[in-house]
């Protein structure tokens, strides 16, 4: 037998080697992953946030659509159902003055609905179309919008600036 003094060089070194040699100049290629990692991360989380958004929209509008008039309704026993009666009410004073308040009660409720919508809908339309000539903006709105999906009527980076 003879001794070869030649060693070979195993697969699996080799492998390790071209590993190596690959990765000297792969930092183009991680840069450029890891942007997309992060990138396709970001979108996932405005993809949720927005789903979360008009979930809690829908919320609102049902809030404002259960909303209702105060009345003084009579009712009459008919077939064994009760059933609202098509009568001309009259208010006593006190009735009035309650009825006048509860109205009074009820356009506030709807004002300060109207006005909830509106202003969460104006953050929705910011978040859903930004702003191309500022790239922040799109980021704000984001910002703003997860704030009131959290049940946070202003972003906390604007309560601190207006306390200092």
């Amino acid at each position: 037998m003879s001794q070869n003094n030649e060693s070979k060089v195993s697969t699996g070194a080799s492998v390790l080697a071209e590993v190596a040699s690959a990765l000297q100049g792969s930092a183009p290629q991680v840069r450029g992953r890891l942007v997309s990692v992060l990138t396709e991360r970001e979108l996932a989380k405005r993809v949720d946030l927005l789903d979360k958004a008009l979930t809690k929209r829908a919320s609102l509008q049902s809030e404002l659509d259960s909303i209702r008039m105060p009345t003084k309704k009579v009712f009459h026993l008919v077939d064994g159902k009760m059933v609202e009666a098509q009568v001309t009410l009259t208010y006593t004073p006190e009735e009035a003055k309650k009825y006048a308040e509860d109205l009074k009660a009820h356009n506030k409720k709807v004002k300060e609905a109207t006005e909830k919508l509106a202003k969460f809908d104006k953050v929705l339309e910011a978040a859903f179309t930004g702003d191309e000539n500022d790239p922040e903006a799109l980021a704000k709105a984001f910002a703003k919008l997860g704030q009131l999906v959290a049940g946070k009527e202003q972003p906390a980076a604007e309560s601190s600036e207006q306390s200092e």
